[in-house]
């Protein structure tokens, strides 16, 4: 498997109106990136970027993302396994903005008890 890893440049895509421009300050690889690298799921479509539980702070952004204006720290958190526990993180390491992110709204209710600024179930919410 380690034959397969390749290190490749990147170039960002223009910077769009409902783009969002981040400095990461840390990042993880979880188990389902795993999963993804060696396709433990499904044949992985490579080239494959992973690594989705960061750190950061919002450094640019347009009118189309008020929430996240420049210099706020946010924190994005996926709920489900660990997720819970990165809203509190995110609140008690300073963010000014944390948003949870799920697939349903079933766990909506329980996660805003734990004060996230807002919450996205990204199967429903059209917008």
């Amino acid at each position: 498997m380690a034959d397969n890893y390749d290190f490749e440049n990147f170039e960002p895509k223009p910077f769009g109106e409902d783009d969002v421009d981040i400095k990461v300050e840390c990042y993880g690889i979880c188990g389902s990136d795993l999963h993804i690298l060696c396709s433990g799921w499904f044949e992985t479509p490579y080239p494959m970027v992973v690594g989705h539980e960061i750190g950061h702070w919002a450094i640019h952004s347009n009118e189309a993302a008020p929430m996240l204006c420049g210099g706020k720290k946010v924190g994005i958190v996926g709920i489900g396994g660990s997720g819970h526990f990165g809203v509190l993180f995110a609140k008690l390491l300073g963010a000014d903005e944390v948003a949870a992110i799920s697939r349903t709204s079933a766990k909506k209710d329980d996660v805003m008890k734990m004060g996230p600024s807002g919450f996205i179930a990204t199967d429903e919410d059209k917008d």
